[in-house]
């Protein structure tokens, strides 16, 4: 009988944590309203509409705090007109802004989705525990939350630094388009606007080479004939936009992927070696 009502147990239990893995626990509101990103952007956007010339320090958000001082520094120093790549500047805040609220509403439903799962599993075992009169040894469960403990610590360290890893490229590669683009329009030697824009140190990818190409080109043209028109600059700076946005979709189905593969691991895996050794109890 006590076999039986372990194996109903089992089935119950797998049931309920495959409807937990299809549970929606982004949306909430009232969390994330309260998160620092929705102060900065704000701040970021007043900044853009109405500060920009008034001398403010820059907000903090996201790598565009860093362009923004680079080319005030260099219309001070040089006085490049900067309202094209400002105003490109305003766009992408916003849209960057939906996405890490998206972003950060992942991360913060993987913990609700893991430590769910992973309290659900402590319940279970002490409801063995009670209705079929078995025991767990102490170091096992010291183990079990352990193992737990550091999966959600592994997860929050994956995620910062693949975040970094996948998108730094494609920052940095739109920091210096925006500076190389400013310096050529205000006519700087071609030498200066290389070393301010670091055009040549960017850290190119494999998804990155066609627009590397572009860019190797547009700097071969510009020696070659002395200029290129603001239109192409344009286009350029749209298709580095549109490789940075592409980065940040593929960062988000990989996030997708490491939230099942995290769950699985960390919370099911213990959950199984804690059955088995019931199982053993038991008779199985």
């Amino acid at each position: 009988m006590d076999g039986i009502l372990y194996v109903f147990l089992i089935i119950i239990s797998y049931y309920l944590l495959s409807l937990v893995l299809v549970i929606d626990f982004r949306e909430f509101d009232s969390i994330r309203e309260r998160l620092m990103l929705r102060a900065q952007y704000y701040q970021m956007i007043d900044y853009l509409r109405s500060e920009i010339h008034s001398g403010a320090k820059v907000p903090r958000f996201l790598f565009y705090s860093e362009i923004i001082e680079k080319l005030i520094i260099l219309r001070r120093k040089y006085g490049i007109n900067t309202n094209k790549s400002l105003q490109e500047i305003r766009s992408a805040v916003r849209r960057s802004y939906k996405v890490e609220v998206e972003i950060k509403s992942e991360l913060l439903g993987f913990f609700f989705q893991y430590f769910f799962v992973a309290g659900f599993t402590w319940f279970f075992l002490f409801q063995l525990e009670l209705s079929l009169n078995i025991h767990f040894e102490y170091l096992s469960m010291i183990f079990l939350l352990f193992w737990q403990l550091t999966g959600s610590i592994g997860f929050l360290v994956l995620f910062y630094s693949y975040k970094r890893f996948k998108l730094r490229s494609a920052e940095q590669l739109i920091q210096s388009m925006n500076i190389f683009r400013g310096l050529m329009l205000s006519s700087r030697p071609f030498g200066e606007v290389l070393e301010e824009s670091k055009v040549n140190k960017i850290s190119w990818t494999k998804v990155m080479l066609p627009i590397r190409k572009q860019v190797e080109g547009m700097v071969k043209h510009i020696k070659e004939v002395g200029g290129l028109s603001e239109n192409d600059f344009h286009e350029l700076m749209y298709e580095c936009w549109d490789l940075y946005e592409h980065e940040i979709q593929l960062f988000k189905k990989m996030l997708l992927a490491f939230k099942l593969l995290f769950i699985l691991f960390f919370v099911f895996i213990g959950f199984l070696y804690m059955t088995y050794s019931a199982m053993g109890q038991l008779g199985f």
